[in-house]
């Protein structure tokens, strides 16, 4: 995965899909978790970001996907 740490700073690459049907966009959160998110993860080395949405679909919901197009690029500095 590509992570890097900078003191208190931890930056994460991470993809996330908009996944949407008959009007509602599917979000997660568990149940140890205050927030909820959309379905995805981290992106490993050598691999692009269509690459680990795919591999984290199948992972998180066992089911096969089709990746369109980058819709929304969010930077979030903690």
């Amino acid at each position: 995965m590509v992570v890097l740490d900078d003191g208190p700073s931890r930056f994460q690459f991470r993809a996330a899909a908009l996944i949407w049907s008959e009007g509602r966009i599917l979000v997660h959160r568990a149940v140890t978790d205050p927030f909820w998110s959309l379905p995805g993860g981290r992106v490993e080395f050598h691999e692009s970001a269509a690459e680990a949405l795919s591999r984290e679909i199948i992972e998180e919901l066992g089911s096969a996907s089709t990746i369109g197009s980058l819709r929304v690029l969010i930077e979030n500095a903690t």
